[in-house]
């Protein structure tokens, strides 16, 4: 029998929020608010996941419902573009413009670094 796909969306952004939350509730309650360090820290955790998961799960390692439920749900409720956009725009509110110039660029630079790594280890983990 064959799952839903929107039940595995559902279910993995559920796991994947929850997850959001707890990362990003550490990561401030460690680092402070003075800067949206929980934020960041997430949006890099997930870029490198969905580089790792997406060449990982190209070669048909895993079921295309695990596609659904990690990538499409789990990361989709992990990562936080709206959030990233709301902090920028708080940033820009504040004047703050050297924490808005290194939150834009590390989000930035990070995200595309950590999505690059995950793929280069996913080709890897395949070639083994």
């Amino acid at each position: 029998m064959q799952i839903q796909p929107i039940l595995l969306v559902a279910a993995g952004g559920a796991i994947g929020a929850v997850c959001r939350y707890l990362t990003t509730s550490a990561i401030t309650s460690f680092f402070g608010k003075e800067f949206p360090y929980g934020t960041i820290t997430v949006n890099i955790i997930g870029s490198f996941l969905i580089g790792l998961l997406t060449s990982v799960l190209s070669q048909n390692y895993l079921e295309p419902q695990l596609k659904l439920l990690l990538i499409t749900g789990l990361l989709g409720g992990f990562t936080t573009f709206s959030t990233f956009s709301l902090d920028t725009v708080n940033l820009i509110h504040a004047s703050d413009y050297i924490k808005l110039f290194l939150y834009i660029a590390g989000s930035i630079v990070l995200g595309v670094g950590a999505a690059v790594t995950g793929l280069l280890i996913g080709e890897a983990i395949k070639a083994h």
